[in-house]
């Protein structure tokens, strides 16, 4: 069973506060892909990660957004 892409954030963003990093960077991984405008200002104070998991997933998730002509303005 697949959740329609508008839920799927909302049900992803709580992993985002997981003390967990492997969580944290699971659940970045998982957004890749999608085209939800909400999650760049989420994703935005993982750039500042010291874990470098999360932070390659985040600058991923970030460029996939580029890529896909949403602009980030990650600046």
């Amino acid at each position: 069973m697949f959740l329609k892409d508008e839920l799927i954030f909302p049900t992803l963003k709580p992993f985002l506060k997981n003390h967990d990093l492997r969580v944290v960077a699971n659940t970045i991984e998982g957004l890749v892909g999608l085209e939800d405008k909400q999650i760049i200002p989420e994703i935005k104070p993982f750039l500042e990660s010291k874990d470098q998991r999360i932070l390659g997933n985040a600058i991923s998730l970030l460029i996939d957004f580029e890529d896909k002509g949403l602009q980030p303005q990650i600046r």
